[in-house]
């Protein structure tokens, strides 16, 4: 009896050695996608007396190329190139309707774990964003979204996170949030707002 709780108790301290070091095991991978999703973007509005409220949401789209270097079996780094595209609603200012274009560029963590063809994964990082065009339109006209003819700034920056579902290695689902960090206005508002970006964002990817 006890020979054979010895012999137990040494496979299983094998397999859980064997496993960790699976799980640390360096395996450097390189791979590139290509997506599109859809987009339900917002601007948080924040008052000078501390105040905070929000736009109405507006759909918009974005699309891109994913990059990723797979450290471990468990742990990869994510980059790529976005065009996204914001809207949002002001109906309590004329029914304003802003959309704003953008460059993004985002770097996340992301934790996977596989069960025979489905890869489940959680990530998470900041983004960097340039605005490249936008407008502004309501009852009266239409005027730019950015510079000084406009209510916000060209550069953002904040954070991500969402999950994802792979099947097969090469077809992914994926559901994220962003959330601006820094005040795109350029202070020209009446109120003295200050303006953040958010998103959720769905998207299809084909990873290569």
């Amino acid at each position: 009896m006890k020979k054979t709780l010895t012999i137990l108790l040494g496979l299983v301290l094998g397999l859980s050695l064997h496993a960790r070091s699976d799980w640390f095991r360096y395996e450097p991978e390189l791979r590139f996608g290509v997506h599109a999703g859809y987009v339900r973007s917002n601007m948080i509005e924040e008052l000078p007396i501390g105040t905070k409220g929000s736009l109405s949401p507006e759909g918009g789209v974005r699309a891109g190329l994913d990059l990723s270097f797979s450290v471990f079996n468990w742990l990869e780094l994510g980059s790529g190139l976005n065009f996204i595209g914001l809207c949002s609603r002001d109906e309590a200012w004329f029914n304003n309707v802003y959309r704003a274009s953008y460059v993004e560029f985002p770097l996340n963590l992301r934790l996977k774990q596989s069960v025979f063809w489905l890869e489940m994964a959680i990530f998470g990082g900041v983004y960097g964003a340039l605005g490249i065009g936008g407008s502004s339109r309501n009852e009266v006209g239409s005027y730019p979204f950015f510079g000084p003819d406009g209510i916000a700034t060209r550069g953002d920056f904040g954070l991500n996170a969402g999950v994802e579902l792979t099947l097969f290695g090469h077809y992914r689902l994926g559901a994220g949030y962003r959330h601006g960090l820094i005040d795109i206005s350029n202070g020209t508002l009446a109120n003295g707002a200050r303006l953040y970006n958010e998103a959720l964002v769905c998207s299809i990817s084909y990873i290569f």
